[in-house]
């Protein structure tokens, strides 16, 4: 069965290895740990972002992330980024 929730920050490891199996898939490198900026930025008190987590039989199987941004040209605008595992 699949659901989608709200990541939440016992979710943040999860979180940081989806970044890393995206970046693998896409032959990026990280160029450093994430894994405190995933805690502060995603997590922490003002988020820059959110996550949602994909799970198939309660096992993670995507993410979605998202966050808002502004464009000087065209205002405020909302960025989303889904990978899934295959």
């Amino acid at each position: 069965m699949l659901t989608i929730r709200a990541a939440n920050i016992v979710d943040a490891a999860v979180v940081k290895k989806l970044i890393s199996e995206l970046a693998d898939y896409e032959k990026q490198s990280t160029s450093h740990d994430h894994g405190s900026d995933i805690l502060r930025d995603g997590f922490g008190e003002d988020p820059e972002f959110r996550v949602l987590i994909a799970e198939w039989h309660r096992a993670p199987a995507g993410f979605a992330l998202f966050f808002n941004h502004y464009s000087t040209w065209r205002g405020s605008g909302f960025y989303l980024e889904i990978f899934l595992l295959s």
